[in-house]
């Protein structure tokens, strides 16, 4: 009698909880399952499903339910209205065999001190890096110049993917470590390597994360990087110990690591993961934008003429240390990373506590996801938001808008935004002045570049195959 007892409460406990389940998914505009995404571009299909299910709705992922936000409002909304609420990361087991359990890499649900701890080591000493940075442009641009040209003022066709990426992976390497390679040099290449590995491995919107599945053969993967990247990590590191005074960010890690012993540096894994952190962000945060950049002026030479003509009236002042804003440049920038998105559905969030979002109420742990190629398309904000237009950031007397007022977030915004943000921007702009100080792109009549719209990988948009005719401006 007992059992039959128990049996009919158990029973009756899973009608409850399908009738809220049902109710819950109602009342959210619908809820989606892991079987009905696209596995190819799940960004495109969170887009799609905006037009039907409205800009907050929930999905399905195995046993974790997640809400997406498709607009500005909804957004903002999450992150800086709930800040506090939407502040932690969700358990991700494949970031976790990755990073082997650590708490102290960026996308992590770290502690408050080691992000101050980040700040600390990476965005220190502002000026000095500014020097620095310039001197390492100007540097691989030099390099850049004799790689392609040979010699020749001549213009050549060039696929700037394979260039640039080494371009783009000596950028973090002379900043993560002080030195940097020659583009030819096979060491480089091994780097290349491991941060095109790493980024692969970062992709969280895997299966493995939420389903009980085999994760055999993605832990071959990761055990196969770790081994490999962290002997590069251990070499650059102890080349730059060997060196009278020690250059780049590693310089300020080992201070503080040989310092402080309350830091929170504790060991040299702590040194590594922050170095690969910025490794990954800079050579991506880089290569990408040189290639859409690239792109988009071969094809639109009259705001090619436009950058040009701006660079060359404040080429006195951008030679100095002293960031120069040039508004259709920074335009130009602006709409290249609306374009571009590095991480079309942002870095999960997990919900620290109940929350009200879009007028629905979700619970702890919830999985918080930002569709930010939908903040970056949305019609309502943006005119023809297909077409490559920089004056769309600029008012009408030709200054750069407030970014506060428009559907733009290519660095999130709260408390878990871009910790390294300023120095991206601070990259690009003087990566693009001096680029475009010193080159023209055009585009090839028997060979034009390929449509990109929508075009590319699972997790962000990418480029097809393209070349480009560039040309010197100045010796």
């Amino acid at each position: 009698m007992a059992i039959i007892l128990i049996a009919c409460i158990i029973c009756f406990g899973v009608f409850i909880l399908g009738l809220l389940k049902i109710r819950d998914r109602k009342k959210n505009n619908g809820t989606r399952c892991w079987q009905h995404i696209s596995p190819s571009k799940p960004f495109l299909t969170f887009f799609e499903w905006a037009k039907v299910y409205g800009d907050v709705y929930t999905i399905q992922l195995g046993s974790h339910q997640a809400i997406v936000l498709n607009s500005i409002e909804a957004a903002k909304e999450a992150l800086l209205t709930n800040d506090k609420a939407v502040s932690g990361r969700p358990y991700l087991k494949t970031l976790d065999m990755l990073h082997q359990g650590e708490k102290k890499f960026v996308f992590a649900s770290h502690c408050d001190s080691m992000l101050k701890f980040f700040r600390k080591t990476v965005l220190c000493d502002a000026r000095k890096r500014c020097a620095q940075l310039d001197e390492l442009i100007e540097q691989q641009l030099a390099a850049f110049k004799d790689n392609l040209f040979l010699g020749s003022d001549e213009a050549v066709d060039v696929d700037l993917r394979s260039v640039g990426h080494r371009m783009a992976t000596n950028f973090a390497h002379g900043i993560a470590f002080g030195t940097t390679f020659d583009l030819n040099d096979p060491c480089l290449q091994q780097w290349e390597v491991a941060l095109d590995e790493y980024r692969d491995l970062m992709h969280w919107f895997r299966e493995e994360n939420f389903f009980p599945v085999s994760t055999e053969q993605f832990a071959a993967r990761v055990a196969s990087f770790r081994e490999t990247s962290k002997g590069l990590y251990k070499n650059s590191i102890e080349q730059v110990k060997q060196m009278p005074k020690a250059e780049g960010l590693v310089g300020g890690l080992l201070d503080i690591f040989d310092g402080e012993k309350n830091s929170d540096v504790e060991n040299i894994d702590d040194v590594i993961s922050v170095l690969r952190d910025v490794m990954f962000g800079v050579s991506d945060g880089s290569y990408q934008p040189l290639l859409w950049m690239a792109m988009y002026l071969a094809k639109n030479p009259d705001i090619q003429r436009r950058i040009h003509a701006e660079i060359d009236a404040s080429s006195a002042e951008s030679a100095t240390c002293q960031r120069v804003v040039m508004p259709y440049l920074e335009a130009t920038i602006r709409e290249v990373l609306r374009h571009s998105e590095l991480t079309t559905l942002g870095i999960p969030r997990r919900l620290e506590q109940d929350a009200t979002i879009g007028n629905n109420n979700f619970t702890k742990d919830t999985i918080v996801i930002v569709n930010v190629f939908a903040l970056h398309r949305d019609p309502r904000h943006w005119d023809a938001p297909e077409v490559f237009n920089p004056s769309r950031f600029l008012d009408d007397a030709g200054k750069l808008r407030s970014l506060s007022e428009l559907s733009y977030l290519p660095f999130s915004t709260g408390q878990r935004s871009c910790v390294g943000q300023q120095m991206a921007r601070n990259l690009l702009s003087k990566l693009f002045v001096k680029f475009y100080q010193r080159f023209e792109v055009n585009e090839i009549e028997s060979d034009p570049i390929p449509c990109t719209v929508n075009a590319g990988g699972a997790f962000n948009p990418e480029l097809k195959a393209f070349k480009v005719r560039l040309s010197q401006r100045i010796s």
